[in-house]
C-alpha cells in the first residue's frame, strides 16, 4: 500500500513539472515536492527493489576502507563467508553474563558531582540553578545526600573537593549562554567500564581519611567513579569507523546515503564480520556509537539475531535463496557504489540488543533485572565476492551504528598516581587509606583521575557477596 501511494505521490509531481510554470502552479508544485521527500525519508526504510537507477547520483566504487575493516577490530579474522558463519552456529549470539547498565552524568548536571539522592537538587530549574547549588552546597549535608565525587574527595582527605571542583569547571566550559547540550557526559566511560569492570552487586561503606567519617558507597556512586576511571585513565582501544560530525547530515536525495565518506560510518561488511566474531565466536561484548549524527551516545551490545531476505523481492528466507547475482539486478539504486568484485548481493536483517543507560538510584543493591535494554533492528546489504567473501554493503536505514570499538581484553586504565603507592601497604576494607595511597591520589586529583587502584579496589568488594 505504501509503495503504490508513493508512486501515485510520485507520478503527480511529474506531471506537475511538465505544466506551464505558472505563479498559480508554483505553490503547489513546490508542495508536491515537499510531501515527496518527507514522506519519503519519515515513512520509508529503503528497500532496493523500489527505486530505480536513473534517479540515482553518482559516486565513486567503494569498499571498507582502511580505517573500517573488521580486521582492525579483531584478529584472526576465522570466517569470511556467511556459510562459514553459519556452520560455526554463529548467526545468533547472547553474552551469558550481561555489561550493566549505568548512567552518563551529563554536564548539565554537573557531571559526577550531581547529588542524586539530595531531594532539594534543582533538577528541573536549568543549569545555572543547578551550578550555584552545587557551589553553595559542596560538601554538606548528610552524606548520604553527597554525590560520587564529593564522596570521593571525602575518602581521599581532600578538604579542597578538587574532584567536586573538577566537574563543575568541565561543566562551566562547556557551557554557553547558560545552558549545556543534554547529550554532553560520560558515556564512553561508562560503556567502557561496564564491559571491563564486575557489576557493584551491594554497597560499600568505607573510613575516610580522617579516620572516623563512614562513607557509604552505593552501586551508583561506584559505578559513576568507574565511568570516570575509564574516561581520564589512559587504556588502549581498538576502534573502526568515523564520527560524522556534520549536523544535518548532507544525503542522497533518494537513497539517503551520506555525501561524504566521513559520514558513511562503519560499513556493513565490517559491522557483521566484527559483531559475529568478537560478540559470536569469543563471546565478548563490544561498543557501538549508536547515533549515526554528530552526537555520541556509546552503548555495550549484549547480543545479536541475523536472517537474511532477497534484495530484489524483499522475501525473506534462506543464504541460498536470499543470495543474488549482481548482474541479474537491473534496479540496484547502489549500482554505482557497489565494492569492487562484487557478484552476488544478499540482504540482511540484524535484531540487537544493547545496555542503556540508568539514572543513578539510592538503591544499595544492583542486578541485572535493574538494567534498561534497547532492541534496534538494522537492514542492509552485503556484497559478496564470485567466491562468497564478504567484501562491502550498504545500509538500508539510517538508524546504524556510526562506530564500532572494543578496549583490550587485558587493559586496566592507569593513572598518573599509581606509581607513588607503597607496595608494602595495602588498602583494607575496615581502614582508611594508607599515607602513600593518599599522596597518589592527590597527584591523580589534578588530572581528574580517580586513582585506579582505589576504584579496583572498590569494584572487588562491591562484586563479592
Amino acid at each position: 500500500m505504501r509503495d503504490k501511494f508513493f508512486c501515485i505521490i510520485l507520478a503527480i509531481a511529474f506531471f506537475m513539472k511538465s505544466l506551464p510554470h505558472s505563479p498559480i502552479m508554483k505553490a503547489p508544485l513546490f508542495l508536491i515536492k515537499s510531501l515527496l521527500i518527507f514522506i519519503f525519508f519519515n515513512h520509508f526504510d529503503l528497500h532496493a527493489h523500489q527505486i530505480s537507477p536513473p534517479f540515482i547520483a553518482s559516486h565513486p566504487f567503494e569498499a571498507p576502507q582502511d580505517q573500517d575493516l573488521a580486521k582492525n577490530l579483531i584478529q584472526p579474522l576465522m570466517f569470511n563467508t556467511l556459510e562459514q558463519i553459519r556452520s560455526a552456529g554463529l548467526e545468533s549470539a547472547e553474552l551469558s553474563q550481561s555489561p550493566w547498565s549505568g548512567w552518563y552524568w551529563p554536564l548539565s548536571e554537573g557531571g559526577l558531582a550531581y547529588r542524586y539522592a539530595d531531594p532539594d537538587f534543582p533538577s528541573t530549574a536549568g543549569w545555572t540553578s543547578i551550578l550555584n547549588y552545587l557551589k553553595t552546597h559542596q560538601g554538606q549535608g548528610p552524606i548520604s545526600r553527597l554525590s560520587p565525587a564529593e564522596k570521593y574527595d571525602l575518602l581521599v582527605g581532600d578538604q579542597n573537593f578538587s574532584l567536586t571542583q573538577a566537574m563543575l569547571q568541565l561543566s562551566e566550559d562547556h557551557s554557553s549562554q547558560g545552558s549545556i547540550d543534554s547529550w554532553m557526559g560520560f558515556c564512553t566511560g561508562w560503556a567502557l567500564s561496564s564491559i571491563m569492570l564486575p557489576r557493584p552487586t551491594h554497597s560499600v561503606t568505607l573510613l575516610a581519611a580522617d579516620g572516623r567519617t563512614e562513607i557509604e558507597f552505593l552501586p551508583s556512586d561506584i559505578k559513576a567513579l568507574g565511568s570516570l576511571l575509564w574516561t581520564t585513565g589512559s587504556s588502549p582501544a581498538l576502534v573502526v569507523g568515523t564520527t560524522c560530525e556534520e549536523n544535518p547530515v548532507q544525503r542522497d536525495l533518494i537513497t539517503g546515503r551520506p555525501l561524504h565518506s566521513f559520514c558513511r560510518d562503519t560499513n556493513p561488511a565490517t559491522f557483521h564480520l566484527a559483531m559475529t566474531h568478537i560478540l559470536g565466536l569469543n563471546r565478548r561484548s563490544f561498543l557501538i556509537d549508536s547515533d549515526s549524527g554528530f552526537q555520541i551516545w556509546n552503548q555495550p551490545v549484549s547480543s545479536y539475531k541475523t536472517s537474511f531476505f532477497n534484495p530484489i523481492t524483499g522475501n525473506a528466507g534462506s543464504i541460498e535463496l536470499s543470495k543474488v547475482s549482481l548482474a541479474n539486478y537491473t534496479k540496484d539504486p547502489f549500482h554505482s557504489v557497489r565494492a569492487p568484485e562484487t557478484a552476488f548481493l544478499i540482504g540482511v536483517e540484524t535484531h540487537l540488543t544493547f545496555i542503556y543507560e540508568t539514572r543513578p538510584s539510592s538503591e544499595k543493591t544492583d542486578s541485572e533485572t535493574w538494567d534498561e535494554k534497547r532492541h534496534p533492528i538494522y537492514r542492509y546489504e552485503l556484497e559478496l565476492d564470485s567466491s562468497g567473501k564478504i567484501i562491502g554493503g550498504e545500509w538500508l536505514t539510517r538508524l546504524h551504528p556510526d562506530v564500532m570499538w572494543t578496549p583490550i581484553t587485558s587493559s586496566i586504565p592507569s593513572t598518573s598516581g599509581d606509581s607513588l603507592i607503597d607496595p608494602k601497604e595495602t588498602w583494607e576494607l575496615k581502614q582508611s587509606l594508607p599515607d602513600s595511597w593518599l599522596k597518589a591520589a592527590k597527584k591523580s586529583q589534578i588530572y581528574m583521575q580517580p586513582l585506579s587502584s582505589i576504584i579496583y579496589r572498590i569494584f572487588d568488594w562491591s562484586s563479592k557477596p
